[in-house]
């Protein structure tokens, strides 16, 4: 059984926003966000997260890229 996404015109301004930018930044929403967006809080804090994951300068960017798909193989991820 998969969750249905929360539809840009249910949503609330707040998740809008976020659509409106995942649009804007990858050309769609991605599933994930969209299923997650049933709990707007938590839709907040995990997009922060990710921003700020992105946005460290700790570990080069390749190499954060690299890991990330890793972790998605390793996970059995299909995205």
């Amino acid at each position: 059984m998969r969750i249905k996404g929360v539809d840009f015109g249910q949503a609330p301004p707040a998740v809008q926003e976020i659509y409106q930018r995942a649009e804007k930044a990858l050309g769609r929403v991605p599933s994930p966000t969209t299923v997650t967006a049933h709990v707007p809080d938590l839709l907040a804090v995990t997009t922060n997260l990710g921003a700020v994951i992105s946005g460290s300068k700790i570990v080069e960017p390749r190499l954060k890229t690299l890991a990330s798909l890793r972790a998605a193989q390793m996970a059995g991820c299909p995205f």
